[in-house]
C-alpha cells in the first residue's frame, strides 16, 4: 500500500519539478518557453506536441521547424527561439518584443518582425539573409555587412542616422523612410530596384548609379535637386514637398506615375513621358506645362499654379481633371468622355462646355467669369459648384436631381432662376443659392406674366401683415438677406395673410412654388 502510494506522488509530481527546472535548466530534451503567449501559439500551431502550457516544449517539436508564424501574439520574450535551428523563415511582426536574439538561428534566411518595439535586435550568425522588415520599432543601428545574400531590406520609422550598404550589392529594395537619416549611399547597390527614403530629413539623393530603379520615393525632404536623368528605367516617383526648382524627365520614358506637388517649378516639359497615367503637379508655381501626346493619361491634377492655358485634348482616357487655382479662360474638354471629376474651381473661366462629359459625378467652376452653366445632360452628378460666378442662366434639370447631394449656386446676384427636375429640389439640406433666386421645372416661364396674372402681394413696404392673393394653391418659404429659411407654408386659392410681426425690420425674400414653377420678390420689413 505505501510504494503504491509513492507511486502516485511521483507521477504527479514530476511534470511539476520539471517545469520547476525551466527557465534555470531545463530537462534534457526539453525547451523552455517562459513566454506563455509564445507557448500558447507553439500550440494553437499544433507544434507544442503535448499541448499544454508548462513552460517547455520538447526539442524535438522545434528542432525541424523550418517556417514559424506567431505574429501578433503579444509575445514578449521569445526564449526558446534559439532551439528552432532548421527555421528559415520567421514571421513575428506585432508582438511586444524589446530584444530579439536570432544569432542561433543560423538557417534563417527570412525575416519579418516589423512593429514590435524591438531596441535590441541581433541577427543571425549566417551570410544567408535575403529578406529583413524590421520596420516600425526603435533601432538605432544594424550591422549588414555579414549579409551579402540580402535583396530587401525594409527598415522605416526606426531611429537610424545611416546604414551602410556597402557590402549588399545584391539589394533590390530598400526601404528607409521616417527615420532621421543624415546621409543615404547607395552607390554600390546597382541592382536597387525600389528606394523608399521619404520625410528623412535628406537634402540630397543620389540615385546616378542606380539605373535599374523602377519606384523612387524621396518626397518630404528638403532636397537641393532630384537628378534621375540615368534612371531610364523609373515608372513611380514621388518627389512631393521637396523644395524643387526643377526637374528633368527627358530620359525617364518608362515613367508611369508622377507625383511631386508642393514644389517650385515654374516650367514642367512632360512631352518625352509617353507612358505617363497618373500625375500630381499642383502647387508649385508652373506656367508652362508640356503634357505627353498620348492617351495613357487618367489622372491629372494641376491645381494652385499660373497656368494660362492647358491642352488636354488628345487624353480620352482622362477620369480626374483638377484644374483649380489658375489663370484658364478656358478649357477644351469635348474629348475627354470618360471624366468623372473636373475641378476649375478660381480659373478665369467665360464659357465651359460639358456635354460630352456625360459620365461626371464631380463638378466645380466656381469662382470664374461663367454667365450660363448647362448640366442638364449629366445624370451622374454627385456634387456640383458654380457659385460665386456671374451666372444669368443655369439649366441642373438633369433628370436626376435626386443623386445631386451637393449643390452650390450661391454668389449670383444676377442669377433669377435655377431649371431642376421638380420643385421644390429632393432633400436640399447641402443645396444653396441666393435668396432671390427660384428653383423652377421650367425657368423659361415668364416670371414677370405670372406676378401679375396669378399672384400679387402687398403691402411692400410692410410693418405686419403681408397679404397674397393667389388663384391656385403654392407653398411658401420666407428667407433674411442672410439666406436663412425665417417662415414656410402653405398659400391657399384665394387671399391669404403672412404676420411678419415677429420678424426684425430689414430686407427680406419669398419664394412663392409649386410642382411646376417659382416666383420670388424681395420685400422690405419696417
Amino acid at each position: 500500500m505505501k510504494n503504491t502510494i509513492l507511486v502516485f506522488v511521483l507521477f504527479f509530481t514530476v511534470p511539476t519539478l520539471l517545469l520547476a527546472q525551466c527557465p534555470g535548466s531545463p530537462p534534457a530534451g526539453f525547451t523552455c518557453i517562459p513566454d506563455i503567449d509564445f507557448e500558447l501559439a507553439l500550440i494553437d500551431l499544433e507544434i507544442d506536441s503535448d499541448m499544454t502550457v508548462n513552460g517547455q516544449v520538447a526539442t524535438d517539436d522545434i528542432s525541424v521547424i523550418t517556417s514559424l508564424d506567431v505574429h501578433s501574439r503579444s509575445i514578449s520574450d521569445f526564449t526558446g527561439l534559439e532551439d528552432f535551428i532548421a527555421l528559415e523563415t520567421l514571421i513575428s511582426w506585432n508582438n511586444d518584443t524589446p530584444t530579439l536574439d536570432l544569432s542561433n538561428n543560423t538557417a534563417l534566411t527570412s525575416i519579418t518582425c516589423y512593429w514590435s518595439f524591438i531596441s535590441n535586435l541581433t541577427l543571425p550568425n549566417n551570410n544567408t539573409v535575403t529578406y529583413l522588415n524590421c520596420g516600425n520599432n526603435n533601432l538605432s543601428s544594424i550591422n549588414l555587412a555579414p549579409y551579402p545574400a540580402l535583396e530587401t531590406f525594409i527598415a522605416y520609422s526606426n531611429n537610424f542616422n545611416s546604414v551602410n550598404f556597402n557590402s549588399n550589392t545584391l539589394l533590390e529594395i530598400i526601404n528607409l523612410q521616417n527615420n532621421p537619416l543624415t546621409s543615404l549611399i547607395v552607390t554600390l547597390n546597382t541592382a536597387l530596384r525600389e528606394l523608399y527614403c521619404y520625410n528623412t530629413g535628406l537634402s540630397t539623393v543620389n540615385v546616378t548609379q542606380n539605373t535599374a530603379i523602377e519606384i523612387l520615393w524621396c518626397h518630404e525632404n528638403p532636397l537641393s535637386g532630384l537628378d534621375v536623368s540615368f534612371n531610364t528605367a523609373l515608372t513611380e516617383l514621388y518627389c512631393y514637398n521637396s523644395g524643387l526648382n526643377s526637374l528633368n524627365l527627358s530620359n525617364n520614358n518608362q515613367l508611369v506615375k508622377l507625383w511631386m506637388w508642393n514644389n517650385n517649378l515654374i516650367t514642367l516639359d512632360l512631352s518625352n513621358n509617353l507612358l505617363l497615367q497618373n500625375l500630381d503637379c499642383g502647387n508649385n508655381s508652373i506656367n508652362n506645362l508640356t503634357l505627353p501626346n498620348t492617351n495613357t493619361l487618367t489622372h491629372l491634377w494641376g491645381y494652385n499654379n499660373s497656368l494660362n492655358s492647358v491642352v488636354t485634348t488628345p487624353y480620352n482616357n482622362l477620369e480626374v481633371m483638377d484644374f483649380t487655382g489658375n489663370n484658364l479662360a478656358g478649357v477644351n474638354v469635348s474629348t475627354n468622355t470618360a471624366l468623372t471629376e473636373l475641378w476649375l474651381w478660381d480659373n478665369q473661366l467665360n464659357t465651359i462646355d460639358v456635354s460630352s462629359n456625360t459620365a461626371l459625378q464631380y463638378f466645380d467652376c466656381g469662382n470664374n467669369n461663367l454667365t450660363s452653366v448647362n448640366v442638364s445632360m449629366l445624370p451622374n452628378l454627385i456634387e456640383f459648384y458654380c457659385n460665386q460666378n456671374s451666372l444669368t442662366s443655369l439649366d441642373a434639370k438633369n433628370g436626376n436631381n435626386s443623386n445631386l447631394d451637393w449643390f452650390w449656386a450661391q454668389d449670383n446676384p444676377g442669377l433669377n432662376c435655377i431649371q431642376v427636375d421638380i420643385v421644390p429640389p429632393f432633400d436640399t439640406t447641402n443645396w444653396d443659392k441666393d435668396p432671390a433666386t427660384s428653383y423652377s421645372a421650367d425657368c423659361a416661364l415668364n416670371i414677370e406674366e405670372l406676378s401679375n396674372s396669378e399672384i400679387k402681394t402687398y403691402p411692400n413696404p410692410i410693418s405686419e401683415i403681408l397679404n397674397i392673393q393667389i388663384d391656385e394653391e403654392y407653398q411658401y418659404s420666407i428667407y433674411n438677406i442672410f439666406g436663412q429659411k425665417v417662415n414656410s407654408g402653405y398659400l391657399f386659392q384665394g387671399l391669404n395673410s403672412i404676420d411678419f410681426d415677429n420678424q426684425k425690420s430689414g430686407i427680406y425674400f419669398i419664394e412663392i412654388f409649386n410642382n411646376e414653377t417659382s416666383y420670388s420678390k424681395k420685400i422690405i420689413k419696417i
